[in-house]
């Protein structure tokens, strides 16, 4: 699958993938089934070029929302 991940110096992210649908937003220390930021604060998200970083937080999300810890 082919994941894009973006994230803020304030440390909020966004793991998306159009393949499988699956898209995941961590803001304010959860993990949410959505993209729950505004387009400004998406302006100021970096794509994460780091492999090994993008992996951890590819199953950071996936963990997350497999265990019912979604806030909604």
């Amino acid at each position: 699958m082919s994941y894009r991940v973006h994230k803020s110096t304030t440390g909020n992210v966004v793991v998306a993938s159009r393949e499988d649908d699956f898209i995941a937003s961590f803001k304010d220390g959860s993990w949410l089934d959505r993209l729950a930021f505004s387009a400004h604060e998406l302006e100021d998200m970096l794509l994460v070029t780091d492999r090994s970083e993008a992996d951890s937080l590819i199953a950071q999300a996936k963990n997350a929302l497999s265990h019912d810890a979604i806030v909604a």
